[in-house]
């Protein structure tokens, strides 16, 4: 029944590029397997680059979020462009 409403539903606008929902889940469920293979094959190491990333300074962290954003929609653009 998900699938058959994700396949019908239109193409949306998003930042001048045309996505299909479908497309939308389908990175999402990829973003979270690839971070749920992080935290199971490093915990520790994980652990520990959260908190180095926690400690530091509110500008700094919200400088590398728009940094990593920035850099997939990049991806987005050579990949989709």
């Amino acid at each position: 029944m998900v699938r058959r409403w994700l396949r019908d539903r239109t193409y949306v606008r998003l930042c001048g590029f045309f996505m299909h929902w479908g497309d939308f889940f389908a990175a999402l469920g990829l973003a979270a397997v690839i971070e749920g293979i992080l935290y199971a094959a490093f915990p520790v190491a994980t652990k520990r680059a959260l908190s180095e990333f926690l400690d530091l300074p509110l500008e700094s962290r919200r400088r590398s979020a728009l940094g990593i954003a920035l850099f997939g929609l990049f991806i987005l653009w050579m990949v989709r462009g």
